[in-house]
């Protein structure tokens, strides 16, 4: 039943996943770079002066009919491992079918100033875990990068190191005895880096006026 489950969510995932060109007239996407911290979401353009050009709100999913936000976050602002460097998604959310766009969005970001993309070390929701199963299986534009436990079970270095309870592993500042750890995590999506190089979002956003940095 869990893989029928699983089944249905990629197949929903594929069908309903909207496109930059997707985007209403009045609708962008803004990204604030704070420098350890990125957001990415939908923005609605609410006019425009002169002097100051074009002023932008973020959309409220009743008001505006699209709604979506993510936030990064360097791993080094947490204490779950070197994790290569990698920007770890805080929070998410997005009006149906938006989502994957902003995630490749953020992905692209990622990869560009970081190491690349993570799952929250903490909680992830099935549809988020839908997400990254989708990523793993299916995508063949996306590098996936396979981080090691903070016991170095998988390679001798260090920089891979990530905290993998989210995955079902061993977690990095309290550990778990070993049989509490599933020993299949390194299958999880959740226990690999995403890495995107393409820029394919960010391109087609920039070349349909879409992108406000």
């Amino acid at each position: 039943m869990n893989y029928l489950r699983q089944y249905i969510r990629q197949i929903l995932l594929t069908e309903a996943a909207k496109g930059p060109a997707d985007l209403p007239d009045d609708i962008f996407v803004q990204i604030r770079d704070r420098g350890e911290l990125a957001e990415f979401e939908f923005v609605k353009k609410v006019g425009e002066s002169e002097k100051y050009g074009p002023r932008y709100n973020r959309t409220v999913e009743q008001k505006d009919g699209i709604y979506g936000s993510i936030q990064l976050y360097s791993v080094e602002e947490y204490e779950v491992g070197p994790c290569n460097n990698a920007f770890m998604i805080s929070w998410s959310g997005a009006t149906s079918g938006y989502g994957p766009m902003l995630y490749d969005l953020a992905m692209e970001w990622a990869t560009k100033n970081g190491g690349g993309l993570i799952a929250d070390r903490g909680t992830v929701s099935p549809e988020a875990r839908s997400v990254w199963d989708y990523y793993l299986n299916n995508r063949n534009d996306i590098e996936i990068v396979q981080l090691d436990d903070p016991n170095n079970e998988l390679t001798d270095v260090e920089e891979d190191n990530c905290d993998q309870e989210i995955a079902g592993g061993q977690n990095y500042l309290y550990p778990k005895p070993p049989e509490r750890v599933d020993p299949d995590w390194p299958k999880s999506a959740l226990s690999k880096m995403y890495r995107k190089t393409d820029n394919a979002t960010t391109r087609e956003l920039t070349a349909l006026g879409k992108l406000v940095e």
